[in-house]
């Protein structure tokens, strides 16, 4: 029997709870606002650059906010955004309309794909998974399409959602 590698997570009281993330898959991170879900995008972004590898963090936060961010918790973020191993992608102020306008959410994520690049990076943050949810006509068809595009980028992907999900439950996550 093979043991299964696990990636650290950037997130130390994760990793001291499940020990690391499983490459290629997408994890949710969910809580209220200012319970450090954009920290811990940054953080799992970090450790995949320290490493080596490349990451790509989609995010509503303008660059500089985010470079702020990052320099106020020690993690310097602008080396590895000049060579390239770390992009940041800002949704559009429209891409909520123009999300639900789409004639597929498939078409979306193509454009996506072309932004990102290629070689796919090692990792992928989404912060938040909102304008997906509310940008899709079908939520679920978006989610779904979300969920066939993390699959098939096969990068190891964080995702926020801005709320608590402890007893509730959002059918279209």
């Amino acid at each position: 029997m093979t043991a299964r590698v696990l990636l650290p997570s950037g997130i130390p009281p994760l990793d001291r709870q499940i020990g690391g993330l499983a490459p290629g898959r997408p994890y949710l991170v969910s809580g209220s606002p200012g319970t450090g879900k954009s920290v811990s995008c940054l953080e799992f972004l970090d450790v995949a650059v320290q490493s080596g590898d490349t990451g790509v963090l989609l995010t509503h936060d303008d660059p500089a906010d985010v470079l702020s961010t990052a320099a106020f918790l020690g993690i310097d973020i602008e080396p590895p955004l000049v060579d390239g191993r770390l992009t940041i992608l800002k949704f559009q102020l429209d891409f909520i309309r123009r999300f639900g306008r789409a004639t597929t959410p498939e078409e979306v994520f193509e454009e996506l794909k072309a932004m990102i690049g290629t070689p796919v990076p090692a990792r992928l943050a989404i912060d938040s998974v909102v304008p997906f949810l509310e940008g899709g006509g079908a939520s679920s068809a978006a989610i779904f399409a979300l969920t066939q595009f993390l699959e098939q980028f096969g990068a190891t992907s964080l995702i926020t959602y801005p709320g608590d999900l402890a007893g509730l439950y959002d059918r279209r996550l």
